[in-house]
């Protein structure tokens, strides 16, 4: 696998009431490789009591595995509908629609 150098573009951690909070990230690959053709990088959470209860990434894991949002970001352009669509699902979480 070839080395990528990267651009973080945003990561923030922002509380969400007493227990909870939201870790955003999103970077942008200056390289890609054969196993991932996005340049553009995210990893959402939403962290309540200690537990990920909604969690969005397009990095595969070790296992090859990848969640995302039906909106995936795949250019600069497309961060304000992801963020929007995370926004969305977290709003619905904190109002009893747990996903």
């Amino acid at each position: 696998m070839k080395s990528e150098n990267i651009e973080e573009l945003f990561n923030a951690h922002l509380k969400q009431g007493k227990q909870a909070f939201v870790q955003l990230k999103v970077w942008r690959t200056i390289e890609t490789n054969a196993e991932h053709h996005t340049h553009l990088r995210y990893r959402l959470a939403l962290i309540d009591g200690g537990v990920c209860v909604l969690h969005f990434n397009n990095v595969p894991n070790k296992k090859g595995n990848q969640d995302r949002l039906k909106t995936a970001a795949n250019s600069i352009h497309d961060i304000p509908a992801l963020l929007r669509e995370f926004w969305q699902r977290v709003d619905d979480y904190h109002h009893g629609e747990k996903q």
